[in-house]
């Protein structure tokens, strides 16, 4: 494994928490490790091939090709499909999780509440949100706030989202703690698939002006493991696999995966990277080197 490769690896390692260890994390888990993995053994096999020197470039790419259609992108399509079913199942989950809802019959209370949403109308937002977001606000008054939309109250689509996640963890807190911490492992594994992709386009010879290119040359290549894995979970997983298909060209994804790589070359070479955010302080240099000591 080339050092940079190793050293983007050693930096998304430090971001698994050590508390990612029973069941559920599993498949991430292994998503995580695979896909790294996979083209790490790409990345070592190509350079064995070059030292032979039997190869023209022209040859050596399709040959590190053709490896990488056999070995290494089943990994990464199972990887992809693995991060996308948990982010698809904690989604279903997460919107099962019930908000308090009004009793219709109850003409008086909606008379009430009805003049609740005056009330709120009439103050600042700021105002709104401490009544809102206060631990012992009576339940009248979010059932007033919640049942109709957010411009009705004062409140934003934005904030009506930091009062609903707010009255969800009062009510199911160790449910919706442990939705978000697999949430938080499926983007570090979905990092992880990220950077895989980002090795291999350069490993089998696209560079990184011809994106497009290596998209069309990776669908191509991905039909039969596609294939085999809808088959495997029938309809439901193609249409994950076609949500995991299309990630690769997401602008937010690639800065995503550029921000890993320049935070892995940052802890590599700090003293060309002084101002990076991962080498400001002796305390954070520290506490940096410890987690990846412990790997």
């Amino acid at each position: 494994m080339n050092t940079r490769y190793s050293e983007i690896t050693k930096s998304l390692q430090g971001r698994w928490k050590s508390s990612w260890s029973d069941a559920a994390f599993s498949q991430l888990r292994t998503a995580f490790d695979t896909s790294l993995n996979a083209v790490a053994a790409l990345t070592d096999k190509a350079s064995s091939l070059s030292a032979t020197g039997k190869y023209s470039p022209t040859g050596l790419a399709d040959e590190i090709k053709g490896i990488a259609k056999d070995s290494t992108i089943p990994v990464l399509r199972r990887a992809a499909y693995a991060v996308d079913k948990t982010k698809l199942a904690t989604k279903n989950k997460r919107n099962t999780l019930a908000l308090p809802k009004a009793d219709p019959s109850d003409f008086s209370g909606a008379v009430l509440r009805a003049e609740m949403r005056t009330w709120l109308k009439s103050l600042p937002l700021a105002e709104v949100l401490g009544h809102l977001l206060n631990d012992n606000v009576d339940q009248r008054l979010l059932l007033a706030a919640l049942e109709v939309p957010p411009a009705m109250t004062g409140l934003t689509a934005e904030t009506r989202g930091h009062v609903v996640e707010h009255v969800l963890t009062q009510q199911h807190g160790p449910e919706l703690a442990r939705l978000n911490e697999l949430d938080d492992a499926a983007e570090v594994a979905n990092a992880a698939v990220g950077v895989a992709l980002f090795q291999l386009r350069r490993e089998v010879g696209f560079s990184e002006n011809n994106a497009s290119g290596f998209d069309a040359w990776m669908a191509a290549a991905s039909v039969e493991i596609d294939r085999e894995i809808a088959l495997e979970g029938g309809s439901g997983d193609r249409t994950i696999l076609a949500a995991a298909s299309s990630s690769s060209g997401d602008s937010d994804f690639g800065r995503q995966i550029e921000a890993i790589f320049d935070e892995a070359f940052a802890r590599a070479l700090p003293g060309m990277y002084p101002d990076h955010p991962v080498n400001k302080g002796a305390d954070f240099l520290r506490s940096s080197n410890t987690a990846l000591a412990e790997q």
